[in-house]
């Protein structure tokens, strides 16, 4: 409603029983006040029983909106509840024996898959000592652990330097 055709809101401005709190949507910073009424600023209106008026054009550091009373809005000034999206219902297979497989979409199709297979070890029967084959235990361990923490590059890199070696 526009301010200048609110006459409740006009005899508190004209009483000194107005302060702006200025709100800052998106803003990490506190709300604030300022005694008396500020025409286009963005935030809300208190009305005060009383007349502030020995503190004007003073700020307001902090608001405790939870000491505040607020008006009764009517049914037809509320705003509809949100609705809860329907889930469709969950489709069972139609023939016990061949269950239904989810069909992939595009995305998926295209995707790269996350998961690698590699061949099964071949078992050498050279003379290579176990400390070695710890050692590059050890890295590709290490490896493991940077991919676990998402650091892919350098398990790329550990792998390399294992492969080089």
């Amino acid at each position: 409603m526009d301010p200048a055709k609110d006459a409740e809101l006009q005899k508190a401005i004209t009483a000194n029983r107005v302060l702006t709190v200025r709100q800052r949507p998106g803003s990490t910073q506190a709300d604030y006040g300022i005694i008396g009424f500020e025409k286009g600023t963005s935030g809300q209106i208190l009305l005060f029983p009383k007349s502030l008026k020995q503190f004007a054009n003073q700020r307001v550091i902090g608001v405790k909106y939870d000491l505040l009373e607020w008006p009764e809005v009517s049914k037809s000034q509320q705003a509809p509840k949100p609705k809860t999206p329907k889930q469709p219902p969950k489709r069972k297979p139609q023939d016990p024996e061949t269950p239904v497989l989810p069909t992939k979409t595009a995305r998926e199709e295209s995707a790269v898959p996350q998961l690698l297979k590699f061949p099964e070890p071949v078992v050498e029967e050279s003379g290579g000592s176990n400390l070695e084959i710890e050692e590059i235990k050890g890295q590709v361990r290490q490896a493991m652990e940077a991919l676990e923490e998402g650091k892919q590059v350098a398990a790329f890199n550990l792998l390399k330097r294992i492969i080089e070696h």
